[in-house]
């Protein structure tokens, strides 16, 4: 029987992705382990349910030994079901330690996400010292990561004050109330407060949902745009071609602009030909670089350019070419349009030759050779930056003790302004036990450790050559596209 260790810190964790484990798997927490029920658990759990107290809080009926026996092993195969035996220890499973049992009941055909989960703490000595709480953490987290539950509900008795607040504490919302004598529902005392609670949070899961379709559509449109511009050998007579950051780079500022894609961008430092250069960059772009590339959509390899700095270049794998041959026109339409001459220009109209990109020393081109078509990129043009910044030099390097410049007169500037951002950040971050470090940086020249990372290629997600004994043998079949 297989054992998942789930930890949570101030909400639920995931455990590791596994299917079909309702009845071969133990969930180990910090104070409690769930075990699936089993059949040498039911001489303790009928002693259990001989208490009355138990019978009324959890609203059953007392049955025989053999009927129990016969429960369990209904229980046991019902694919609707998953009960499991809270132990109160982390590393024992005696008889003495069980605590009581926790449940998932999935009773709607029409919806399988939504479950019912419930919890007993039959044994009074572990109640009020979190074994409950632990064990409905747990099995929650089970629950969403192994048996697709996105909502859960419960049932519990109006006097079972302890199950309501702990229910409550984890925004569990009151939408029913059943009167124990008629048996019929009466209206909550903020029933249609919570009602309405529960639609705004339903419309914001679908707006998160529309937001990932958004952002699935951007990553796969960045994938085509990269397949257009390389492709893995095949044959041993078949050539590799891949493309450099730097170029792909002004390549998705280009998707950007003409709104094929939908990144923001700001103004980053990047070194060109060994000087600095600022240029328009998507941070967002470059993490879904990072996501194609954990995704082994994309293969990676680092070079050495001319002035020997190292530069990353990237190549769509055979599992990236599968799944670009599965989008259809809407998402490969935008970007074939933007790496392509327009059709109404005086170029070669309806020519579909792939756009190169080129570096002249000062500027970035999209050019077609063949018809002699050249367009520059406002990559390198930087936007209007909307802050106003001092400089500061410490006292033991100004000149005669003199101060700095100060630019505060110039502080109304950043009202005049208009900000690009597109996307409603609503993220919340918590941290805990946070440490700050402060220290001065004296400008003497370029900063060697930012330097040998770079040259180590450690500041990207390629962290090493990916030039291995294939492409040594076979260098003169490997193209790259230029800048």
């Amino acid at each position: 029987m297989a054992l998942i260790r789930i930890t949570y810190q101030g909400g639920i964790a995931r455990a590791p992705s596994r299917s079909n484990m309702r009845l071969d798997v133990k969930i180990q927490g910090d104070l409690v382990r769930l075990v699936p029920y089993a059949a040498h658990h039911v001489h303790k759990y009928h002693d259990w349910m001989k208490d009355p107290f138990l019978l009324e809080m959890t609203a059953s009926e007392p049955l025989s030994l053999e009927e129990e026996q016969q429960m369990q092993v209904t229980w046991r195969e019902d694919p609707t079901k998953a009960t499991f035996i809270v132990f109160a220890t982390t590393d024992t499973e005696t008889e003495d330690e069980m605590a009581g049992d926790v449940n998932l009941f999935f009773n709607d055909d029409e919806d399988t996400a939504n479950c019912e989960i419930d919890i007993m703490v039959a044994e009074a000595r572990y109640r009020g010292k979190g074994v409950g709480r632990e064990a409905v953490l747990l099995m929650m987290s089970y629950a969403v990561t192994h048996l697709h539950v996105h909502r859960f509900y419960c049932k519990i008795n109006e006097t079972n004050e302890p199950s309501l607040g702990l229910f409550r504490k984890y925004d569990f919302l009151l939408l029913d109330f059943r009167d124990k004598a008629a048996g019929a529902p009466t209206e909550a005392p903020d029933e249609e407060a919570a009602k309405a609670e529960l639609a705004a949070v339903e419309a914001q899961d679908e707006d998160d949902d529309d937001e990932s379709d958004t952002n699935e559509e951007d990553t796969n449109r960045l994938l085509y745009l990269i397949s257009l511009y390389t492709k893995p050998a095949i044959l041993s007579t078949d050539k590799e071609e891949w493309i450099r950051k730097p170029a792909l780079l002004v390549l998705l500022y280009e998707a950007i602009v003409s709104q094929a894609v939908d990144y923001d961008y700001a103004p980053a430092s990047e070194l060109i030909e060994n000087k600095r250069k600022y240029f328009n960059i998507s941070q967002e772009g470059k993490s879904d670089l990072d996501f194609l590339r954990e995704e082994e959509l994309l293969n990676g390899l680092k070079l050495a350019s001319k002035s020997y700095q190292p530069v990353t270049c990237y190549q769509i794998s055979e599992k990236g070419q599968e799944l670009v041959a599965k989008l259809g026109k809407a998402d490969k339409s935008p970007i074939h349009d933007m790496v392509t001459i327009p059709p109404r220009s005086a170029y070669a109209p309806g020519t579909r030759n792939l756009l190169r990109v080129d570096w002249d020393g000062h500027e970035y081109w999209l050019v077609d050779a063949d018809s002699g078509y050249r367009r520059v990129s406002s990559v390198t043009e930087t936007e209007t930056v909307s802050y106003v910044s001092s400089a500061y030099v410490p006292q033991c390097l100004r000149r005669g003790g003199r101060p700095t410049l100060s630019n505060a007169h110039r502080a109304h500037e950043c009202g005049l302004s208009d900000s690009t951002i597109k996307d409603q950040l609503d993220e919340i971050i918590s941290l805990n036990s946070v440490s700050l470090i402060v220290s001065e940086f004296i400008p003497f020249g370029a900063n060697q450790l930012v330097q040998l990372n770079c040259n180590l290629g450690s500041t990207e997600r390629v962290q090493a050559s990916s030039l291995d004994l294939y492409y040594k043998s076979n260098i003169g079949n490997i193209v790259v596209e230029d800048q």
